[in-house]
């Protein structure tokens, strides 16, 4: 049984061994399949409808003997999470469903578009046998792009259907049937509430996406990293901490930037002297998986890009903690006026052992 990859079953094929095919990255069940906020408690990982679809045990690579070692594929659904017959439907069903077909239908019959259209009917048979099963499948999602160039976000919302209609609403509009159809990227310049669902035949389904884009004076200014992130843990990369897209308590979403035994040091370069009051750093905790809040931030800030004066600290000592967490760390400037700000932020389980495990980081607000 080849469960942390394909590797295990790959090699055991070539030597001549059956092999069932149940790689974490397509198989476990207990992983979330929608936005953990919007979720019951779940393993950690992320695992959709979608990507339990493209799931396909016969790896491209093998030769024919080596594919006919390969006897089919396996779900996973490990249960410290899941305490009860309702919860353990819903993280099964319809992903269930969607490794079914994979495993059972010919590759060049498998068509992801066919099974969503199909997927209603696998509903209406699991509210007749009162199966608890998840709707995460309808959930709207968002990513953001920068604009460096024009100071904006565009955001960009998306739902795991390929053809599927999203309609969304800014503000104080209410989200219904005659709400605007999402067709091309929101261009955001200021601070904006959105809601946005999949609706189909005019009726809205599954729950509402809801977020507030929060515009600060970072937002698209160039960032340099004195302290490289780490690769496993890029976020989007060189605007992830500017771009007011905040992160969620899975940290393999994304919208995390992430430093191993290493503090974080960044300059931002807000482009021309700004008045600071205040500067915010979002982070999470998950001491699980090894990630630890902030125990020491500390704010500089410079108008030449060159001198720089330490405007405002930060320092926490460790504690134990259970569950995952966010929080946003602010420090207040009383009111400094500079172009450049560098924040550095560390943290340490001890005194004596400084950049101590993963230290995760989302966005620095400055305003």
């Amino acid at each position: 049984m080849s469960w942390r990859g394909f590797k295990g079953g790959l090699e055991a094929a070539a030597q001549g061994h059956d092999v069932i095919m149940t790689p974490v990255s397509h198989s476990y069940f207990d992983y979330y399949q929608g936005p953990p906020e919007q979720e019951p408690a779940g393993g950690g990982g992320f695992t959709p409808l979608n990507k339990v679809y493209e799931f396909d045990p016969v790896v491209e690579t093998m030769t024919e003997a080596e594919a006919k070692h390969v006897l089919g594929g396996q779900a996973n659904l490990w249960a410290e999470f899941v305490p009860t017959t309702s919860h353990s439907q819903y993280m099964i069903f319809p992903r269930l469903t969607a490794l079914a077909e994979t495993v059972w239908s010919a590759k060049d019959l498998r068509d992801w578009d066919d099974f969503s259209r199909r997927l209603p009917a696998a509903f209406e048979r699991y509210e007749y046998l009162d199966i608890n099963y998840s709707k995460s499948s309808f959930i709207v999602t968002s990513k953001m792009e920068t604009s460096v160039e024009n100071k904006t976000v565009s955001l960009v919302l998306k739902n795991e259907y390929t053809v599927s209609d999203i309609r969304y609403a800014l503000n104080d509009e209410p989200l219904n049937s005659d709400s605007k159809h999402y067709t091309e990227p929101i261009i955001l310049s200021k601070t904006t509430a959105v809601k946005a669902g999949l609706f189909k035949d005019d009726v809205l389904v599954g729950n509402v996406f809801k977020d507030t884009v929060k515009f600060h004076n970072a937002v698209a200014h160039k960032t340099t990293y004195q302290t490289e992130y780490h690769k496993r843990y890029q976020g989007v990369g060189a605007y992830n901490l500017v771009n007011t897209l905040r992160g969620t308590k899975n940290f393999r979403d994304g919208r995390w930037q992430g430093w191993l035994n290493s503090a974080a040091e960044i300059t931002i370069d807000l482009e021309k002297e700004t008045p600071i009051n205040k500067v915010t750093i979002g982070s999470m905790e998950n001491q699980k998986n090894g990630i630890y809040y902030p125990t020491l931030i500390q704010v500089f800030t410079s108008k030449d890009g060159e001198t720089f004066k330490e405007t405002a600290s930060f320092k926490r000592p460790y504690a134990d903690s259970s569950e995952p967490e966010l929080k946003d760390f602010v420090l207040e400037c009383r009111a400094v006026s500079a172009r450049f700000v560098k924040v550095k932020v560390s943290t340490s389980k001890n005194e004596k052992n400084a950049n101590e495990g993963w230290l995760f980081i989302d966005e620095i607000l400055i305003d």
